[in-house]
């Protein structure tokens, strides 16, 4: 059985990163794979060994002027503004979602396609540790990652933690879509409820089981606490708001190394087992 655990936020910085490499770090043979392709940071909490780059092309429009009568049809039918106009159709390579919906419009044959790098994915292995160890990284300016989030998933293995990009966007429906469970990381925060709301209205849109970890609480009867219990919603785990415990993480340190924290993250294993087994 595969199974695939994504851990999401509505917002940067609540501790998705956190909590989804100390999460893989307690669970034997598993596989951390960091789909926040425009600002990946997993890898850097691991040592590894046998790196691995894999380039992630796509294709793109290419026009051929001699070929082209100007009509129009390719400007007008990208929906994401990828041509325009300027007495001749031009391709705006950055901002193309290589749909390749123009090819299919141009009436005469004008429009052919080319590859384009768009990212790479690093796949490798902790030097101490039974972990595989998967990040994407987007090349700059680029308009969509979602290929590269597709490219990732072909080093799932048996169990995996997903770090999901922020928010609720494109990027983030593609790195959850084919999740068996939500890991949803929120701050005790009038801002993460805000944010806590948008991912579970996500959450249920596509019928995906969600748990709550709660992160930086100074109490625990927090906001987030109290709205979950409201709602009947699963709390699986609370952080309180530790100055060490951030420090190390900020510092790039498995947390779950240490006795004094490896607990919180076997005990989040086990009522994450509870829900998914």
């Amino acid at each position: 059985m595969m199974l695939k655990i994504s851990v999401l936020s509505g917002k940067g910085c609540a501790g998705k990163t956190f909590v989804s490499t100390n999460l893989a770090n307690v669970i034997k043979n598993s596989t951390y794979i960091d789909m926040d392709v425009e600002e990946p940071n997993g890898l850097n909490y691991f040592k590894v060994k046998d790196i691995k780059e894999h380039l992630v092309k796509v294709k793109i429009p290419q026009i051929d002027y001699q070929k082209c009568t100007n009509c129009r049809n390719c400007v007008d039918a990208c929906v994401y503004g990828g041509l325009m106009f300027i007495s001749k159709p031009i391709v705006l390579e950055n901002i193309c979602h290589h749909c390749t919906k123009c090819t299919y419009v141009c009436k005469n044959g004008a429009i052919d396609l080319k590859e384009k790098t768009i990212g790479q994915v690093i796949s490798a292995k902790t030097i101490d540790k039974d972990l595989n160890v998967v990040s994407g990284k987007m090349e700059l300016l680029e308009a969509s990652g979602v290929e590269i989030i597709n490219a990732e998933k072909a080093f799932f293995s048996e169990i995996n933690i997903i770090d999901s990009p922020p928010g609720t966007g494109c990027l983030t429906i593609s790195s959850i879509i084919d999740s068996d469970y939500l890991l949803v990381v929120v701050e005790a925060s009038e801002f993460g409820l805000h944010n806590l709301k948008m991912v579970i209205d996500l959450a249920r849109e596509l019928e995906k089981p969600f748990g709550i970890v709660i992160n930086k609480s100074r109490n625990k009867a927090n906001i987030i606490y109290n709205y979950a219990k409201k709602n009947h919603l699963i709390i699986l785990e609370t952080f309180a708001f530790d100055k060490e415990l951030y420090q190390k993480n900020s510092n790039a340190l498995l947390v779950s190394d240490e006795t004094k924290y490896r607990a919180k993250f076997n005990h989040l294993k086990e009522q994450l087992w509870e829900q998914v087994l």
